[in-house]
């Protein structure tokens, strides 16, 4: 099969502006508009959703697209909608993860859903790929990823380090590992306290705080004798959370510090700790389509 015989199988709808079919590989695309009712539509924003095959595995993705230019040099770039109070899902799907596959093209030139075992027409697959488009199917993850990235920059403070956004610590991350950034791991976060203890300052000035704190609202409940310093147990309390503020800053530091390992060592490590687990979820935004 090529590219012509897959498009024979597509019949062409009203709001599909142009479709094209793949000189390379079996597969075709299409410029859709939006519906009218829609403000895309009003904007001129364009769909534009890709579809091709290799044997058993389909591939697809839709995005939102911006025409740039007239006919016949119009380019289309590519937009997240991030303007718009009702967002799209812009997505795709390569097929080459067997189990993450969800669709299957069948030697009857149909798309079967693994799911249910239903079997569809490409423009019924071209229907589904759309309507999963215009639902905002990433509302409660772009919600997650907020609290997760606030959870990110409370961390590296506690640590000392600099977390600016996702992005700039992707970056980061890669300049690493192309030993252009060897700095980031090998800067030194914490300090001496006493000439002994190594906590970061910002771990040390939050316990300071909360128990400055503490102390006011509960210092006629202190059940430990008086509060000052030749009071052996208040000593002991001291040097103790020092101590176990130190194992938490060195504890931070590593596992920050993991992020930046070779990318092989990195996706091959089975047991990641919480700051990888927090960074993967950002970067991972998987979802199973409605059919």
């Amino acid at each position: 099969m090529d590219s012509s015989e897959l498009l024979k199988l597509y019949t062409k709808k009203e709001r599909d502006e142009k479709t094209v079919g793949f000189i390379d590989g079996v597969g075709f695309s299409i410029i859709r508009d939006y519906p009218e009712e829609t403000k895309y539509f009003e904007d001129n924003m364009k769909m534009f959703i890709k579809v091709s095959v290799e044997g058993e595995k389909i591939s697809y993705s839709v995005n939102m697209t911006e025409p740039k230019g007239e006919e016949p040099e119009i380019s289309y770039s590519i937009t997240d909608g991030d303007k718009y109070k009702k967002r799209v899902t812009n997505y795709y799907s390569s097929g080459e993860v067997e189990r993450d596959r969800e669709f299957e093209f069948t030697a009857d030139k149909k798309v079967k859903v693994l799911k249910t075992g239903k079997e569809i027409s490409i423009n019924d697959f071209v229907e589904v790929l759309e309507s999963n488009h215009l639902s905002d199917r990433m509302f409660w993850k772009r919600k997650l990823n907020t609290l997760n990235e606030l959870i990110l920059k409370f961390v590296f403070w506690l640590a000392n380090k600099k977390y600016e956004s996702r992005a700039q610590l992707s970056i980061d991350i890669y300049h690493f590992q192309q030993g252009t950034k060897e700095e980031l791991v090998k800067q030194k976060d914490i300090e001496p306290f006493f000439n002994y203890f190594y906590i970061s300052k910002n771990l040390l000035f939050s316990v300071l705080l909360i128990s400055f704190i503490g102390g006011i609202i509960s210092w006629q409940n202190w059940p430990f004798g008086d509060f000052s310093a030749s009071n052996p147990i208040l000593i002991l309390l001291i040097f103790l959370t020092l101590f176990m503020l130190e194992i938490i800053s060195l504890a931070l530091q590593e596992r920050i510090n993991k992020l930046f390992e070779k990318e092989e060592t990195f996706y091959k490590k089975e047991k990641k700790n919480f700051v990888e687990k927090l960074y993967k979820y950002q970067m991972t935004n998987k979802f199973k389509l409605k059919t």
